[in-house]
């Protein structure tokens, strides 16, 4: 035990530290310094309800700033035998995630499709968004996912037509070849990696024409910072004390 007796980081994973060596990113933001609160959004209307789960958890939730409806708590703290969480007032969101459901500027009477759902906390927040008019589709491959399937899809994945990079680029293609001329799409992905992230936005955009990236309005209060490429942004987890994202958003032109 460390003085004042909190238990030591953990040492990270080999495999990790030369996964994050190769991406040129820093080991400190998984540090433990860094902890990621748990984040959670509260449905509309249901706000009263904070008051209460902060005396079954016995603990203060913490309103994220930046991001309405959503609030922060010790990353150890669990809620699902909370009463708000049964009743479906609350549910648990990385702040991260719902910026990427605000960058989308949803509106009632839209019509969204979610590629790559899974678990389902963006569909739940652009359902509470839309109201009773419009639709979501969510749509996931759901697998088996333990420590030897995370190094194969993550750390070892290559940059073939197998990989992981490639696989984005397909469906980034795919979402934006469905989307109306004049609407919206955000490709975002948890991944902290160029190869992703930047790498799969510039080859997008080099293979169409009417795709514009747009600037993100509601960005100017968030705690992210620019891309490598001009347009796109990225949460931090050790500057966003979020668990970090990737976030970049597209218009499709209309024909002439």
């Amino acid at each position: 035990m460390s003085e004042g007796g909190a238990p030591p980081p953990r040492p990270l994973p080999p495999e990790l530290l030369k996964f994050l060596e190769e991406n040129h990113l820093d080991p400190s933001i998984y540090s433990s310094s860094h902890s990621v609160p748990r984040y959670i959004r509260v449905k509309p209307g249901c706000e009263g309800c904070i008051e209460e789960l902060e005396a079954e958890i016995n603990c203060k939730a913490v309103k994220v700033d930046w991001l309405p409806g959503f609030y922060s708590l010790p990353h150890d703290v669990q809620i699902a035998g909370t009463s708000a969480y049964q009743e479906g007032k609350i549910y648990g969101m990385d702040a991260a995630s719902g910026a990427a459901v605000s960058a989308l500027g949803v509106s009632p009477g839209d019509h969204v499709l979610d590629l790559c759902a899974a678990p389902g906390a963006k569909l739940c927040m652009l359902l509470d968004v839309l109201g009773n008019s419009g639709s979501v589709t969510g749509v996931d491959k759901f697998e088996h996912w333990g420590w030897e399937t995370f190094q194969q899809r993550v750390f070892d994945a290559e940059r073939t037509e197998d990989s992981l990079a490639f696989l984005q680029l397909k469906l980034l293609r795919n979402g934006f070849r469905l989307l109306k001329a004049g609407g919206t799409l955000v490709y975002s992905t948890c991944s902290l990696t160029v190869a992703q992230n930047e790498d799969v936005v510039d080859q997008f955009m080099s293979q169409n024409d009417s795709a514009v990236l747009q600037e993100i309005d509601a960005a100017k209060g968030w705690p992210c910072k620019s891309g490598r490429t001009l347009g796109t942004l990225r949460f931090d987890p050790a500057t966003s004390h979020t668990s970090g994202l990737f976030v970049a958003r597209f218009t499709k032109l209309t024909p002439r």
